[in-house]
């Protein structure tokens, strides 16, 4: 009977350490998502995902779509996001600093053709005078995070055409010279 008494203690002890290492994790990671996409370019910039091979520089990209990505620090103050419409869906998701969706939208959303937000730091009030009434404002949970833009293409003809879209996808800080410009 104590040998049961043991191995019911055991079993308890180890679902307790697995439990913890799994909760435990995500917040020891030293590496998070923002600073793993440093290496793709600078800051404040749309950045395609697709290498010149047309191989994805980042793991598990659906080939359906084009992609361009901004990583953006709102110490300096808020950031403007503006992403062309393609010819098929377009969309616009933001990611806080431990990769964690907080925003998103898609083409269904969009005012004349393009898709605009203005993007805070945590608890700042939206812009004092907003670039115009057709761009979103949205406080982000942290300083530092990551915009990702994405175009699918319906048919193989269409990919210059989304690329062109994309291409004119801007990411900026919020009241800079040519921050509220359109393509």
């Amino acid at each position: 009977m104590g040998w049961l008494l043991a191995l019911a203690a055991g079993v308890v002890l180890g679902l307790a350490t697995h439990v913890a290492t799994l909760l435990a994790v995500p917040s020891l990671v030293t590496d998070p998502a923002v600073q793993r996409l440093a290496v793709l370019g600078p800051e404040d910039a749309f950045l395609p995902l697709m290498a010149e091979s047309d191989r994805p520089r980042v793991s598990f990209l659906d080939p359906a779509f084009r992609y361009r990505l901004c990583r953006f620090d709102l110490a300096r103050g808020p950031v403007e996001l503006r992403v062309p419409i393609g010819p098929a869906y377009t969309a616009l998701t933001l990611y806080g600093r431990d990769g964690v969706p907080f925003f998103s939208i898609n083409d269904r959303s969009a005012i004349g053709g393009m898709l605009a937000v203005v993007v805070t730091g945590p608890g700042a009030p939206p812009p004092a005078q907003p670039g115009d009434a057709q761009e979103a404002s949205v406080a982000a949970p942290t300083l530092r995070g990551v915009a990702l833009a994405a175009a699918m293409v319906p048919a193989a003809s269409a990919i210059e055409a989304v690329e062109t879209a994309l291409s004119g996808a801007r990411c900026s800080e919020a009241g800079a010279p040519g921050a509220a410009a359109r393509p």
